[in-house]
């Protein structure tokens, strides 16, 4: 071998040791966790099931990382989108529509049900019923939080369906899509503005300190934090989620032509906007809704073309 040769070598190999410590991550043992027809994973929050959604949205089925025991749960439609884990990991809870609920001047209009479901029983029950409810959120406390369409005021129920007291010196973010993101109580009332604007995906940090999302203006992933209103933006981005400890942001980029998704890869990046790097390097899969593992050691997501769930390792490059 010449010296030519040996120092191209060297310098080739160099690069590539350098390019792989400026990867924050890389994904391993990628395989396929569901048959084809399920979408919308996400991680229970001791780490123990995944719950999965049938295309598009409806019913609820829950399976373990390793891809055993797939069980549905419930059969309704639509049910499978925005559902939440109770923090027990016992329980999810999710809306139901149902039409002909309420009548008005002669019409009848459809109602919303926000219901929950015992995993080991396969029990459902109704918490609350109205014209038109938003998705659940879940407070630390397992407190099922929820808000009416032309409604200022939260409302919060116990696991066991009673709604629990508003208190109007308690401060509260209820995160919806489509909306500016305020600060109010729990009765509605505004205590501070953060965002006049439309973001989509929110998702609030594991500490509660700062909120994620995609502002619908340009798809850029923005980052607020709650205390000082700060706002930083940075790439495109979609379906934003934290990593367990809050450092890392895990989403996915796609690429539309003539109206329609085209490729969509996975990437992670630093929450202060550095250290973005590519996970997914794939033409015949389209990567899309992500989940951090609670342990942070493990990534489920959804691919738009074959309509499976994948799951992966994901180990970070020190």
């Amino acid at each position: 071998m010449n010296t030519r040769l040996i120092i191209l070598c060297v310098l080739f190999l160099q690069f590539s040791f350098a390019n792989l410590k400026a990867q924050e991550y890389t994904l391993r043992n990628i395989r396929p966790l569901s048959e084809k027809g399920f979408n919308a994973p996400k991680w229970s929050p001791d780490g123990k099931l995944i719950a999965l959604t049938e295309t598009p949205y409806n019913g609820l089925w829950t399976i373990h990382p390793d891809g055993s025991n797939l069980r549905q749960i419930l059969y309704d439609e639509g049910v499978g989108y925005n559902f939440v884990w109770t923090p027990d990991s016992k329980e999810i809870a999710y809306l139901m529509r149902k039409d002909n609920q309420y009548e008005h001047e002669g019409r009848k209009y459809p109602g919303f049900f926000l219901k929950i479901v015992n995993l080991e029983k396969k029990e459902s029950r109704t918490l609350h019923k109205a014209h038109r409810l938003r998705w659940p959120q879940i407070s630390s406390d397992g407190d099922l939080i929820i808000k009416e369409d032309g409604k200022k005021e939260i409302l919060i129920f116990n696991r066991e369906g009673t709604m629990v007291k508003a208190n109007k010196n308690k401060k509260t973010v209820y995160l919806y899509d489509y909306a500016a993101i305020n600060v109010t109580d729990m009765e509605g009332n505004i205590i501070k503005s953060l965002l006049n604007d439309r973001v989509i995906y929110l998702k609030l940090s594991p500490d509660g300190t700062r909120i994620c999302g995609t502002r619908m203006a340009g798809g850029n992933l923005i980052i607020i934090d709650i205390a000082s209103g700060k706002i930083n933006e940075f790439s495109r981005c979609g379906a934003p989620t934290w990593s367990p400890d809050g450092e890392y942001i895990l989403y996915n980029i796609s690429i539309d032509k003539d109206h329609y998704v085209a490729s969509s890869e996975l990437y992670v990046i630093k929450a202060d906007g550095t250290g973005k790097t590519q996970l997914t390097f794939t033409e015949d899969e389209m990567e899309t809704k992500p989940d951090w593992s609670p342990d942070g050691t493990q990534i489920v997501y959804h691919s738009m073309s074959s309509e499976r769930v994948f799951i992966a390792d994901i180990v970070k490059n020190n």
